[in-house]
């Protein structure tokens, strides 16, 4: 029996990527970088801040800056902005809500270290429970980060429905019996659910 939706956070509940387009430029400007650079310098780093193998002043070092406190000052410029709450999906935030009326809801997300004061402080208080990567040590789609979420939270696979706008990562939790929706957008989820006859 389900009892629990697990959804991940970029692309699903909250479009990231126009703010976080905002972030690397300014963050560029200060690196006295093109934003093509900057973009692959931070491509071959971030994946080791979404398992808190780095932090943001590594990475910072890492393009040979030695200061942190303006990259800091970008972030919360731009993610403490009204403009941050335009790019939730509404649709599955509604849903969210009402999901949570009968049943556990939580999140699972890859996410660097240094975004979790913003995740804490604009998307925590929609969800029962949630955990990004960096917490848990472990990325998607590595089947132990699910089995992880599992144990944690004291469920059972058949007890889920985990939804995710990356194949991979919806076929490694559908490996562990986990039932699996990819999101492509808000009607298709909808309709998703539906098929389910929750």
């Amino acid at each position: 029996m389900i009892t629990t939706f697990l959804f991940d956070i970029g692309n699903v509940v909250w479009d990231y990527l126009p703010l976080q387009r905002q972030v690397f430029l300014q963050w560029a400007l200060l690196s006295g970088l093109d934003a093509a650079t900057f973009g692959a310098k931070y491509t071959e780093f971030y994946a080791k801040m979404e398992t808190n193998e780095k932090k943001l002043s590594d990475f910072v070092k890492y393009i040979n800056q030695s200061e942190i406190s303006p990259y800091l000052q970008v972030l919360d410029q731009i993610y403490n902005s009204p403009q941050f709450e335009n790019y939730f999906h509404r649709p599955v935030v509604n849903l969210i809500s009402n999901l949570r009326s009968s049943f556990r809801v939580g999140y699972l997300s890859n996410a660097e270290n240094y975004y979790y004061p913003y995740i804490h402080q604009k998307l925590e208080p929609m969800f029962d429970f949630g955990y990004t990567s960096w917490q848990l040590k472990l990325r998607k789609p590595d089947p132990q980060i699910y089995q992880a979420v599992l144990t944690l939270q004291n469920l059972k696979p058949e007890e889920v429905v985990f939804i995710d706008d990356t194949p991979k990562n919806v076929d490694s939790a559908k490996s562990l019996g986990i039932e699996s929706i990819l999101f492509t957008d808000n009607a298709q989820f909808l309709n998703s659910l539906k098929l389910l006859e929750i």
